[in-house]
């Protein structure tokens, strides 16, 4: 199956967004618009709109944190794909949001050009 077109919603941190869109960007055959919101609120209130084929998700807001985060987005969009993004010290939590509806997960210091747009291809094509 062909992806294209692609808009993405990142909700976390305004230093890994940067690193998203650039990831993104430098991707080969790249078809990501990635949007970007900091708080879960931001986050429910544009997936209050359609077009997001998928969500990548910090679980560490400034307004929630940890599961409750997951849950929150997970209710507002659950056929929204959702790919969690985290620390190497959330491994456990990341993973334990997978065993409840998230797609996948990435760890932030391994995102990169090659890495991410096929763990996004990945979840949207499931």
């Amino acid at each position: 199956m062909e992806v294209k077109n692609m808009r993405v919603l990142m909700i976390g941190h305004d230093r890994d967004a940067h690193v998203i869109r650039e990831a993104l960007s430098e991707a080969e055959d790249s078809a990501f618009t990635v949007e970007c919101a900091t708080l879960l609120s931001e986050g429910l209130k544009r997936l209050s709109r359609d077009g997001i084929t998928a969500v990548m998700l910090d679980l560490r807001l400034p307004d929630c944190q940890g599961f409750a985060t997951f849950e929150q987005i997970r209710q507002a969009a659950p056929h929204v794909p959702l790919l969690i993004i985290n620390s190497a010290n959330d491994q456990d939590l990341a993973r334990q949001t997978v065993r409840h509806g998230a797609q996948d997960y990435l760890q932030k210091d391994r995102i990169d050009r090659e890495s991410l747009p096929r763990a996004l291809r990945h979840i949207i094509e499931r």
